[in-house]
């Protein structure tokens, strides 16, 4: 694309006020992926932040790639390996400002997706569905905005794909996010298992009718937006929180999440034999009990003596921090939609 493409498509949202955040996808550049860097064999967040990945059942690994388009400006791309045998999806939900309100994607909106994409066969194909939705992956209640009408034809090369798309429903009074997929679509048999491997760059949806070039974020950015919906503590030697001991068999452990959540999160916590310490006391247990209160950007967790969790012995009252202490030891904080 030319710069004066680039400055007539800047110029022709400048009246709207979007220069800046204009991305409405959140880690379209795939920079963070605090799950791991791989996912196979599960529809659901398993890797890349923010992205459910439908991988279940259909012979695919998709991975982070530093496959990029030349002059992209792109650092990563997500691509699958493996022998297709089912369809491939790529689904994020954009949070509503709230409950059963379009915001911005109100009925008689233009929006624009648009993505660089490739196929290891000639042919294959993407398609899109968006709706307005409960949860990103549950179909209850939804209001379907495109229903896999538009496909792009893909080359083994990159090409940067853009559909608009007007909207023209409301969202239903329990939808929370807009949900948006990229869809594989196979051109030889019009089934819906591509041919070949499918790799994907740069994804973005903006309000209004022009594909503008790629909103580019720091990293640190995308992973405080990230942060919002998901975190995790992972490793050897990590610290967890300040503690005390809550009579002699329980500790009250207090975590200062990096950013406020979008809602109270829920806990998965890894257990194994001595997981976590408490420090000073070199008192070890091997998982928590769960969440008991959350505000802001803080919570409290518990671990009670018994069961799964161990053995937990001090004196009510004495303070400490409690760290990971095993390089298996993960704590996951979720609040996704």
């Amino acid at each position: 694309m030319s710069k004066a493409r680039e400055l007539a498509e800047l110029g022709a949202v400048y009246d709207s006020g979007a220069l800046s955040n204009r991305n409405k996808i959140i880690n379209g550049a795939f920079q963070v992926w605090q799950r791991g860097t791989s996912q196979t064999g599960s529809n659901s967040y398993g890797s890349v932040d923010r992205w459910v990945l439908y991988t279940s059942g259909n012979g695919l690994t998709a991975a982070q790639s530093n496959d990029v388009p030349s002059g992209s400006g792109l650092t990563y791309s997500i691509a699958t390996t493996g022998t297709s045998s089912g369809e491939y999806i790529l689904a994020q939900g954009i949070e509503l400002t709230k409950t059963g309100y379009a915001g911005e994607f109100y009925n008689g909106q233009k929006i624009t997706i648009s993505y660089y994409a490739k196929s290891s066969v000639a042919g294959d194909k993407l398609r899109h569905f968006i709706a307005f939705r409960n949860t990103t992956t549950g179909s209850t209640n939804q209001s379907i905005i495109e229903n896999n009408t538009n496909q792009n034809d893909l080359t083994t090369s990159y090409q940067r794909f853009s559909k608009t798309y007007t909207i023209s429903v409301d969202p239903n009074s329990t939808n929370t996010v807009l949900c948006v997929m990229i869809r594989t679509r196979n051109a030889a048999n019009d089934s819906s298992t591509a041919a070949g491997n499918i790799t994907i760059a740069g994804v973005q949806l903006e309000v209004g009718s022009e594909a503008t070039p790629f909103e580019h974020r720091s990293f640190g950015q995308e992973l405080a937006l990230c942060q919002r919906y998901y975190h995790r503590i992972e490793g050897t030697s990590k610290l967890v929180g300040h503690c005390f001991y809550y009579g002699t068999t329980e500790v009250d452990v207090e975590v200062n999440l990096p950013r406020t959540m979008r809602a109270a999160p829920s806990l998965t916590a890894s257990s194994g034999s001595n997981y976590f310490r408490i420090q000073h006391y070199a008192d070890d247990f091997n998982t928590f009990s769960g969440v008991q209160y959350y505000s802001g950007a803080s919570l409290n967790m518990w671990a009670q003596s018994g069961g799964s969790i161990g053995t937990i012995s001090g004196t009510a009252g004495d303070a400490g921090y409690v760290v990971t202490n095993s390089a298996s030891s993960v704590l996951e904080f979720s609040s996704e939609l």
